[in-house]
């Protein structure tokens, strides 16, 4: 008897050795957390600092929230959806909350997961979920009972508030080995990714603006030529006048007025040239205009195209136009130009 209570005592104390690295580990952890706790409610910045691997949180936010992740690589995805510079901010943005207590106040009363920084819950109702290695979980609850996972981490023999995450799965998730080889290879790739393709895109902007501007070039060049062969063509107005015509459908119809328009034109540049369509614009004596509008009707056989050097008599029309702009003409009120707006080139 006495033989079998030595036995159970040497099998008691082989348990307890066992069991002591994994009650160790939990003691740190916890310890970690009243020490951030006490940090988070006093705003001790450079404790936070210490504290908060505020780097791989960013990180591990990164690739979880990466387009189809898991599914499709981060690696693959990211380089044209974040930069180095939005991370580092998020960092910054985190410490500058903590430090003036937003942080804190806006995770005590916040409605959906992702919130942990609350002093009292962290150090009073913190659960332990589950360890691996040397990443622990715990769930942490707000005033309002949402929960955040908070992944904690053992580096060098001390812990440090390592993740966050929205839910048990994710939580899980994020401590697996095989996340901790994809974080440990988006850490290493990532930069020089992310810089590879805002080298591509900085190429491909560049090579649009370059597209635009030869665009715009040659259309400024065509408005030009256009502009040269409308001033080449000199048109002058000879008289103006208002008639009242009559349908030409059999149906029943009132009769219109239109504006006839009498111009002189004359071809001066060295190719054939097809009116198209014209513009009328009537002005005050000031500069003012009044009235603008487009004639596109020639008067039957003035359709004909001007040869190079030509001199020609044209008569356009327009449907239903007031008789008063002709009126402010003749009698000098008004001044009235006509200009070629479109034409083609033979």
């Amino acid at each position: 008897m006495q033989k079998f209570f030595v036995f159970l005592s040497v099998i008691l104390l082989l348990c307890l050795l066992a069991a002591l690295p994994a009650i160790g580990q939990a003691a740190g952890a916890e310890a970690m957390l009243y020490d951030l706790a006490r940090a988070l409610d006093a705003k001790d910045i450079s404790r936070l600092r210490e504290l908060i691997d505020a780097q791989s949180m960013v990180y591990i936010a990164t690739i979880v929230n990466a387009p189809d992740y898991p599914k499709k690589d981060p690696l693959e995805s990211l380089p044209g959806t974040t930069s180095m510079d939005t991370m580092r901010r998020t960092e910054e943005r985190l410490f500058d909350r903590l430090s003036s207590g937003m942080e804190q106040n806006a995770c005590r009363h916040a409605g959906r997961p992702g919130c942990p920084w609350v002093p009292e819950t962290i150090a009073a109702t913190a659960v332990l979920i589950a360890e691996s290695g040397d990443i622990t979980i715990y769930g942490v609850d707000n005033r309002r009972g949402i929960r955040t996972w908070l992944l904690l981490k053992r580096e060098a023999g001390s812990w440090r508030a390592w993740a966050i995450a929205d839910s048990d799965k994710e939580a899980r998730l994020i401590a697996s080995p095989e996340f901790q080889e994809t974080l440990a290879r988006v850490r290493r790739e990532l930069p020089a990714r992310i810089e590879a393709s805002a080298r591509a895109r900085a190429e491909r902007e560049k090579a649009r603006a370059e597209e635009y501007k030869q665009r715009m070039d040659a259309i400024e060049q065509r408005n030009r030529a256009e502009k040269a062969v409308k001033e080449a063509l000199a048109c002058r107005i000879l008289r103006m006048s208002v008639e009242e015509r009559e349908p030409r459908s059999q149906i029943a119809a009132p009769a219109f007025e239109v504006l006839l328009l009498t111009l002189e034109v004359h071809n001066a540049n060295s190719f054939t040239v097809l009116p198209k369509t014209w513009a009328l614009t009537f002005s005050r004596q000031d500069g003012t205009q009044v009235k603008a509008i487009t004639l596109d009707h020639q008067r039957d056989g003035d359709n004909a195209p001007l040869t190079a050097g030509e001199r020609k008599t044209l008569t356009l029309t327009t449907r239903r136009f007031d008789e008063k702009y002709i009126a402010g003409w003749n009698k000098g009120e008004y001044s009235a130009k006509a200009e070629l707006l479109n034409f083609d080139r033979q």
